[in-house]
């Protein structure tokens, strides 16, 4: 067979109460390759095939190749299982079963092709990546734990006093890649594939090489953001608190790799549309810190900038203040603080972005959107490089 695909149908299955710990057989693999033959055959019995399948991946934690079998066979038990909770111990399963696979090719890695003979004949097994199993085991948790309404074992945070759970090499690898197959459609999936890569940074933080943890960074950075900026379900109970969890992992990613997760999900041009949007949900800096050596030229600063000369060009507005006194008043007050910097040109330039985006709408409070622009005369003059018509 050059692919195993299968579909198990029928038959009911229990739970597996949790197995005394037993060491990983010598012919894991080939159990695995058996088990998921069986099940594609007419009559299947399917409860023994889930039950020595269940045994198998918990006594296999890190075997790659029965993993790399029994990942998409678990997946399989989860859509016959009848109720949510059979559901959820399925899927927890597959993804161990995935993580066992995933260290033959996460982190670079690549184990060798082995030949493992059958009941249906030769069968090449060899751990690779697919990108839609990971998806499709995170829908599996993500739909079972929402019907539970219990967190798995891998999305449930350490207790209080509790220690962490433990941290793996390949934990930066897996969750990274988990969210870039799928988070563009995850919908009400999105909170358990958070709550996974909270879980992950609390174990790994300190103890994964920075070139690894980053991918968890940028993952929860990533996620955040989407579940911010588009809104998904269910939304965020305090989305100021998730916007600066995601500002401050998305500063550590980039403290670690200047290109963030260049060509995956989290590019350096990515960047400043993602602080753009994380600004409008934390409150603004104060005025005394937009000029710090660590604010300055940052979205941050510029949308705080920004709301300051809305507020003033509003005041304008209603007073019916053709000479838009407040709001030049303003302008002009943060120039000259500009002027006095080390870097002028820098915190010019600043300032200009925020009188720029606000005369374009872009920086707007609610109820300000409807008020016309201030004229370009106003604060074009800000811009370092500017020339007088």
């Amino acid at each position: 067979m050059d692919r195993l695909r299968y579909a198990l149908t029928g038959g009911a299955l229990a739970v597996l109460a949790p197995a005394a710990a037993a060491s990983c057989p010598a012919n894991a693999t080939e159990s695995a390759l058996e088990l998921y033959i069986a099940g594609s055959q007419p009559g299947a019995d399917i409860p023994s095939i889930a039950a020595k399948a269940g045994t198998l991946t918990d006594a296999c934690p890190e075997d790659a190749y029965a993993g790399s079998i029994l990942a998409p066979l678990n997946l399989a038990i989860v859509e016959t299982a009848p109720s949510p909770e059979e559901k959820q111990a399925w899927a927890v399963r597959a993804w161990r079963a995935f993580r066992a696979s995933s260290r033959g090719f996460a982190g670079g890695a690549g184990l060798p092709m082995r030949t493992v003979q059958s009941s249906a004949g030769p069968v090449d097994v060899k751990p690779v990546y697919d990108a839609q199993l990971p998806n499709a085991i995170l829908t599996a948790l993500a739909s079972a734990e929402a019907q539970t309404g219990k967190p798995s074992a891998f999305s449930r945070p350490a207790g209080p006093g509790a220690p962490p759970p433990a941290c793996e090499p390949i934990d930066g690898d897996i969750m990274a890649i988990s969210y870039a197959t799928g988070l563009s459609s995850v919908g009400a999936g999105w909170t358990v594939r958070l709550a996974m890569t909270d879980q992950r940074i609390a174990a790994c933080e300190g103890k994964l090489a920075p070139r690894s943890i980053m991918w968890l960074y940028g993952s929860s950075a990533k996620i955040r953001h989407d579940a911010l900026n588009l809104g998904l379900k269910p939304a965020p109970a305090d989305p100021a608190a998730m916007a600066r969890t995601a500002k401050t992992h998305l500063e550590r990613l980039f403290e670690i790799s200047s290109n963030g997760l260049q060509s995956y999900f989290v590019s350096k041009a990515d960047r400043p549309k993602m602080d753009q949007v994380l600004a409008t949900f934390i409150p603004p800096l104060p005025q005394s810190e937009w000029f710090l050596p660590e604010t300055i030229g940052s979205e941050y600063a510029i949308y705080a900038i920004g709301l300051a000369l809305d507020a003033a060009w509003a005041k304008d507005q209603k007073a019916g203040d053709i000479a838009s006194t407040a709001y030049s008043g303003l302008i002009t007050s943060i120039f000259k603080t500009a002027e006095a910097q080390s870097d002028p040109v820098k915190a010019r330039l600043m300032l200009h972005q925020a009188a720029k985006r606000h005369a374009e709408g872009k920086i707007r409070r609610p109820e300000s959107a409807g008020l016309k622009a201030p004229a370009g005369f106003l604060w074009e003059w800000t811009n370092p490089y500017h020339s007088p018509r």
